[in-house]
């Protein structure tokens, strides 16, 4: 009987301990932990939309080089003299809405072409028979200082020239877009500017 006192009180002494050695266990592990500072996260920085290219061609009439090759040129026009020739071909399915490409050209607001120095060019056959009653495949928004080098009967004969059936049927679209934008281009680089158009038949563009 002595025995199984001593026993069952060394039993008893072994179970505190190990319950004690549980009880300190997180202290032990906090005290072991490294404890880094606190860190502000900042958010990544927002990425910026480049602004869509000068030729939209929204309706497929360029070739991949020639559509190249046109924003090319128009950059140059740009970086060399400060005028902006936007370029946009579409159809009623594949129009888009105006306004916001304006601002994304940075060369308009409200739907309305603002940048004195800017010519917006739009190619669009329209409602099935309006080139064969007489309309144009082109129409033009332009700038005041634009219009300072080529008046209203420059892009109204430049209408007419390139952008009616005949012509249009004959060379196609794409020569309709790019014969007028070289002639445009012409025109702005030139000093005196002009006024009037070379026909469509002598044309050497």
């Amino acid at each position: 009987m002595k025995l199984d006192g001593v026993t069952q009180r060394r039993s008893l002494l072994q179970r505190r301990d190990c319950l004690q050695a549980v009880a300190l266990l997180p202290v032990l592990l906090a005290s072991c932990s490294v404890r880094l500072p606190a860190v502000a996260l900042e958010p990544p920085p927002a990425a910026v939309e480049p602004p869509p290219s000068a030729v939209q061609d929204r309706q497929g009439y360029l070739e991949p080089a020639a559509e190249q090759r046109l924003e090319r040129i128009l950059a140059k026009l740009e970086a060399d003299t400060g005028y902006k020739l936007r370029v946009l071909t579409q159809s009623k399915s594949t129009a888009p809405e105006l306004g916001p490409l304006l601002q994304e050209w940075n060369i308009g607001q409200g739907g309305k072409l603002r940048d004195p120095n800017a010519v917006l060019m739009v190619a669009d056959r329209g409602l099935k028979g309006k080139l064969e009653a007489g309309g144009s495949f082109l129409r033009y928004e332009v700038g005041d200082n634009v219009r300072m080098q080529m008046p209203d009967a420059f892009w109204g004969r430049l209408q007419r020239e390139y952008g009616r059936i005949r012509y249009v049927e004959s060379r196609g679209e794409a020569a309709a877009v790019v014969t007028s934008c070289e002639l445009i281009i012409t025109c702005l680089r030139d000093e005196e500017g002009c006024t009037d158009v070379p026909d469509a038949s002598s044309s050497f563009f």
